[in-house]
């Protein structure tokens, strides 16, 4: 039977329940049971020297405190045994925000909180699991409006995909819609542009995040700030591009691009990539709107390997033309395509990737009644946490400068005194 473990943090109570079974099944198995609580966030507190295999109340589930979350409280009184390893193999498992876990699997051992994160008062989605490794066929979707930290006690292994792109989820800003861009914050976000004949001839500005957001023709119509810091601290998503139309629909016409999502993977042994994590921005809906900027990407562990076949990606995406929308950012270096315009239409511009941070604005103003066009959304963060500092990388990161792809050290946890 599984046990339930309430206990308050601050003024937030937590509720953890994990179900005293055994781990290490594939996607499609049985229900092992899950984890479902909330709590607040906290820097980590305590010594330790490993990861540890036994109770959390005895030793430090890490050897290090990672950060927007904290592992040492949120696991206090939990058998570290009884998480499950998590191995996917589909391509259609996605993780979802309201704590029921992988959609591949009927049930897992987990714990899963839900942190306020105190800079921003913005929500953080946290799983904590024994391992977790995607396949090479294998795709895990963040289907989230919040961003995602999914912590594992041993490795995290990513031959397959992990996906929150705009429009899919995982933390990504504000929907694409009619309004200014921005994330659940309002920052970052490209000028709205409302559809009435003021502004005919004028297009949405793209989002930003690291990079700022290409401008919308006429006037011109500003594209989003740089915002936020290459830490990740808090974690957030990118931002949406502007919208144009005053209604959002058929099809997405007139709609900003959605910008990217937010993913922090935290392991206690290794992280080695070889396939992709995209956090990339969409493409702006046809009609003269701006694409969304890229996403975040945080990886923490003592040591972590980017394989020559790995992508990781938080690029921006394009702006559209009256006539055509915007190409969404991808895992790779290059630009999202801004929609081409027709006859004295202009053209959207392309979003941001590889070194080039910014979207891009729009090409020349529309002329003779032509259609307008939005400007790109720039690049997000990718950042890498290790115990030296220094990261094994031979695959590509887009963006690749060192302003929004960096790396960093690890907290690490005092060691315990001898007998500890």
């Amino acid at each position: 039977m599984p046990t339930k473990i309430t206990r308050t943090h601050g003024r937030v109570a937590v509720a953890l329940l994990i179900a005293t079974v055994g781990v290490g099944l594939a996607c499609g198995s049985s229900q092992v049971g899950r984890s479902t609580g909330t709590g607040d966030a906290g820097s980590g507190t305590g010594s330790g020297t490993g990861s540890g295999h036994g109770d959390a109340g005895t030793k430090p589930p890490l050897s290090f405190t990672p950060s927007n979350v904290d592992p040492a409280r949120n696991l206090a009184g939990v058998t570290l045994s009884t998480l499950s390893k998590i191995d996917i193999s589909t391509s259609d498992c996605a993780l979802v925000a309201d704590g029921s876990g992988f959609t591949c699997y009927a049930g897992v051992g987990f714990v899963y909180t839900t942190t306020t994160q105190s800079q921003t008062q913005a929500l953080l989605d946290t799983y904590y699991v024994d391992s977790l490794t995607v396949d090479a066929n294998g795709i895990l979707r963040l289907t989230s409006d919040r961003p995602v930290t999914i912590v594992a006690i041993h490795d995290i292994t990513i031959d397959g995909a992990i996906v929150a792109t705009g429009g899919v989820g995982g933390g990504a800003g504000r929907s694409a819609g009619t309004g200014a861009g921005g994330n659940d914050n309002n920052n970052g976000g490209g000028q709205a542009i409302n559809g009435t004949s003021a502004g005919a001839s004028q297009g949405g500005g793209g989002g930003a995040y690291c990079g700022t957001g290409g401008a919308g023709t006429a006037n011109p119509i500003s594209g989003g700030a740089t915002w936020s810091g290459p830490t990740l601290i808090p974690l957030n998503g990118g931002a949406a591009g502007g919208g144009r139309n005053s209604a959002c629909g058929d099809a997405g016409r007139g709609c900003g691009g959605a910008g990217g999502g937010a993913i922090q993977l935290v392991a206690g042994g290794a992280i080695t990539v070889n396939g992709r994590i995209d956090v990339s921005g969409s493409g702006a809906g046809l009609g003269g709107a701006g694409g969304g900027s890229g996403g975040a990407i945080l990886l923490e562990a003592p040591m972590v390997t980017i394989g020559a076949s790995a992508f990781l990606a938080a690029n921006g995406g394009g702006g559209s033309s009256g006539s055509a929308a915007g190409g969404d950012g991808a895992a790779d270096a290059g630009a999202a395509a801004g929609g081409v315009g027709g006859d004295a239409g202009a053209s959207g511009g392309p979003g941001g990737a590889g070194m080039t941070i910014n979207g891009a604005s729009a090409s020349a103003d529309p002329v003779d009644g032509g259609a307008p066009a939005g400007g790109g959304g720039g690049v997000g963060y990718i950042r890498i946490n290790t115990d030296t500092g220094s990261a094994t990388v031979t695959g590509t990161l887009s963006p690749a400068t060192r302003t929004c792809a960096t790396q960093g050290q690890v907290a690490k946890l005092a060691a315990l005194p001898a007998g500890g």
